[in-house]
């Protein structure tokens, strides 16, 4: 398949393009705007290009769409901007599918569209009425992904699938971004102290192996038109993982209420119930613990 990548600088998607380069089954033609980036991915012998390009530079099999801010300080930083770059670089995609119907469009999602706000769970199968600009829900991170989903619910007739990432941890992952997983990993390496707030949260961390298994699936199918979630094994809450990481990897930490710590989260419970994906053929092969562990052990043998 001739596949394009939108989004290629994101980090998930350097980590699945490499998964999909080690394959060697599929052409990629990976689509960013740093100049940077495009220049050393062809140096090393990727095919790289402008967003300008998007439609010279096909047909396309498919289109896989990575662009969006995953980091909760890039998103605080971004605001209501986000409403706009998001439609843009989807309308590219949906522009594509206009003039060529067959092609397989694969969206990346977030789990917060179900934000309470918002009246959704992740028990539920399809998308509510588009959510405007106008709601008193400030949460434009989440208000663009629905605002996406929405859209491309009304265009059933083309294959366009939204794959719901929830947490996502990778030993590639930039280690200053606002998560507690980094965190961690950050106290882990440096050895120092992890200060953490008493409250207990679950989590549902994917690794790159059971998400590019996940793509895989869908790229073979012959239609769809879906929300899917993405999840593993079993999620995992706050307390069990820093204990499992104090008894794997000598982490220390400790609680302190009202602490200062940036890495909060308001969703006590962020991950999903909604296992449409097993329909599909999907089965994790990792739990978010062996999963975390994989990648972090990974990260150290590489940084050894």
């Amino acid at each position: 398949m001739r596949i394009a990548i939108l989004g290629a600088t994101s980090e998930i998607a350097r980590d699945l393009t490499n998964l999909f380069i080690a394959q060697q089954r599929h052409n990629l033609l990976l689509f960013a705007r740093d100049e940077k980036f495009i220049n050393i991915s062809t140096k090393q012998g990727q095919i790289a290009y402008f967003y300008k390009d998007f439609f010279v530079k096909g047909p396309f099999d498919a289109i896989i769409n990575f662009i969006g801010a995953g980091d909760p300080h890039k998103v605080r930083t971004i605001g209501k901007d986000i409403l706009s770059i998001t439609s843009t670089f989807d309308d590219l995609a949906l522009g594509y599918l206009a003039l060529n119907p067959k092609c397989k469009y694969i969206n990346f999602s977030s789990g917060a569209i179900y934000s309470p706000v918002l009246g959704l769970s992740s028990t539920q199968k399809s998308m509510p009425l588009n959510i405007t600009s106008d709601s008193k829900f400030t949460d434009w991170y989440a208000i663009s992904k629905l605002d996406a989903e929405t859209k491309h619910r009304q265009n059933s007739n083309f294959f366009i699938v939204d794959i719901r990432i929830f947490n996502y941890f990778s030993h590639t992952q930039n280690l200053n971004s606002s998560f507690l997983i980094t965190e961690i990993l950050r106290s882990i390496r440096d050895n120092k102290i992890l200060i953490a707030s008493p409250e207990n949260i679950h989590r549902d961390y994917l690794n790159q192996a059971d998400l590019f298994q996940l793509l895989e699936i869908i790229l073979e199918h012959s239609h769809l038109n879906q929300g899917i979630d993405a999840y593993s094994q079993a999620p995992i809450s706050k307390t069990v993982l820093l204990s499992e990481m104090a008894a794997r990897y000598g982490l220390k930490y400790k609680y302190l209420p009202h602490s200062n710590n940036p890495i909060l989260h308001y969703k006590t419970i962020y991950h999903s119930t909604n296992k449409l994906a097993n329909k599909l053929g999907y089965e994790p092969n990792y739990s978010s613990l062996t999963g975390v562990c994989k990648e972090i052990d990974d990260y150290l043998l590489i940084n050894s």
